[in-house]
């Protein structure tokens, strides 16, 4: 019997955890592209200034998000959306509207891919 209850206790525990962890990457997941998007509206509107103080605010709350999300997330992933961060910001200060863009697209996607790659599924 006790290996009964340490086998449902093992299972719980592991259950939670992965909720825990589906639900922690789709909120950082939602917050990131909020962001993302809000800098591209700027850029679009050629309002460098506020889309280089998004990206700042995104990616302090990408580096806020990135010790809890490697727990969790391949490092590989991570590290492709980080990069992008840093780049985003260059084209910005630069006012490369194009680079900017196309920049946002990239990043974008990578951060959904890291939500569909997250989410259980036959295909996972």
């Amino acid at each position: 019997m006790k290996r009964v209850i340490a086998s449902i206790g093992i299972l719980v525990a592991i259950l939670g955890l992965s909720i825990f962890g589906l639900v922690k990457v789709t909120q950082y997941c939602d917050i990131s592209l909020a962001l993302l998007n809000k800098a591209e509206e700027a850029a679009k509107a050629q309002n460098f200034e506020e889309a280089v103080r998004i990206i700042e605010e995104l990616e302090n709350t990408w580096n806020k998000q990135e010790d809890t999300l490697s727990v969790f997330v391949r490092h590989h992933e991570i590290d492709g959306i980080t990069e992008n961060l840093f780049g985003l910001k260059s084209f910005a200060n630069y006012r490369d509207a194009g680079e900017f863009l196309s920049q946002t697209g990239k990043t974008a996607r990578l951060i959904q891919r890291l939500y569909f790659s997250e989410i259980p599924s036959i295909k996972n």
